[in-house]
């Protein structure tokens, strides 16, 4: 029976995923082959998630999601000393590309979003303008697992305004067109699939030489080890080979835990997101009712073993309650009530009946 719930933060390895490969160099290194292992990683990376426009891209190698996601503004600042320019992004998105965001001094708009945390094409038009040089918009929101219709936001988009994807929470696990969507840049991360490290920026070709000075001259990235750029490579090829099912094994997990929550909770929880509207079926995120806080919640069930997450990772147990939920316009008296139970292949009903029955007797002793 498996209880850990917070797949979402960091994934648990899976089996087949424990051998770290017997890979020794410097990964630019071409006297030690390490460079064409690289070079290998990376077409079998943009052949895998991107082969109608694979030549279009390039890919940067980082250690973490986070160094992905800053090495994108990291290489950029040069093109945002226009003090006329802005960038536009959601109010979910991660507290990485936030803090990302407000380093770089420019303008923020903020991107509204429906009830239920979707943006829709007219969201866009009305805030993102000829001056907004970056727009940054989930494909995941790692909160709550909403899913955004990023192809009908990309034709929204003006020419002029590049696209930053976060698809730390989404690849391999919510289907993704890249000739459709076309982002400039597009964030993955290993941790989130079963691999202890390993992260990358697929991006369009016309970045990749300042993706390398940022490594090579100015030392602001560092370099990954060569064995984490090959297990990343072959865990996302991995699951995007088995994406469909285990897309459906997630979904029944999730069908169940809601099932279950109904009969042994009923009214003392609600969903965040509503049934209509898409999610990542490998995240739940729920509101508990009569002013119980997640945080709390989250503790007691660790006692049993059971991990699960008041929130996003990064943004769990803060001072502030949750910028995602906010944007969300969660009524005041929920925003501290959320838990995430997020899963993966490893997860199994045993595991989800255990979890219901100890939140059922934590919340009836509240």
């Amino acid at each position: 029976m498996d209880l850990y719930f917070d797949n979402a933060a960091s994934m648990r390895l899976l089996p087949g995923s424990h051998t770290i490969p017997d890979l020794v160099g410097n990964q630019e290194s071409p006297v030690s082959g390490m460079a064409q292992t690289v070079a290998a990683a990376e077409l079998k990376l943009l052949n895998v998630l991107a082969p109608a426009v694979a030549g279009q891209y390039s890919v940067f190698f980082t250690n973490t999601g986070t160094d992905a996601i800053c090495a994108v503004f990291d290489i950029l600042q040069k093109e945002w000393k226009k003090t006329e320019c802005n960038i536009a992004l959601t109010g979910g998105e991660h507290s990485c590309l936030r803090a990302a965001v407000k380093r770089t001094g420019l303008k923020q708009k903020i991107i509204p979003c429906r009830q239920d945390g979707t943006v829709t094409p007219d969201d866009l038009k009305n805030c993102v303008t000829a001056e907004t040089v970056l727009t940054a918009i989930h494909l995941v929101q790692p909160e709550t697992g909403v899913v955004q219709d990023l192809a009908g936001l990309r034709a929204a988009l003006p020419p002029n305004t590049a696209l930053l994807v976060d698809g730390i929470q989404g690849i391999g696990k919510v289907p993704f067109d890249f000739s459709a969507v076309k982002p400039d840049f597009f964030t993955i991360s290993g941790q989130k699939l079963g691999i202890p490290s390993g992260a990358a920026v697929i991006c369009r070709k016309k970045y990749a030489k300042a993706f390398r000075e940022l490594r090579l001259e100015d030392h602001r990235a560092g370099r990954v080890p060569p064995p984490f750029i090959t297990m990343l490579a072959d865990t996302v090829a991995d699951w995007t080979a088995k994406q469909e099912e285990r897309r459906a094994y997630a979904q029944k997990l999730k069908d169940l835990l809601f099932r279950l929550l109904d009969e042994k909770i009923g009214s003392k929880y609600r969903k965040t997101v509503p049934e209509t509207t898409e999610t990542s079926p490998f995240i739940t995120h729920i509101l508990l009712q009569n002013g119980v806080q997640g945080a709390i919640v989250s503790r007691a069930l660790s006692a049993y073993g059971i991990i699960t997450a008041p929130g996003s990772a990064c943004d769990a147990e803060t001072k502030e309650p949750s910028a995602a939920l906010q944007w969300m316009k969660v009524p005041k008296q929920e925003l501290w009530s959320a838990l995430r139970i997020s899963f993966s292949p490893l997860n199994d009903e045993d595991g989800i009946r255990f979890l219901t029955e100890k939140l059922a007797e934590f919340l009836a002793q509240y």
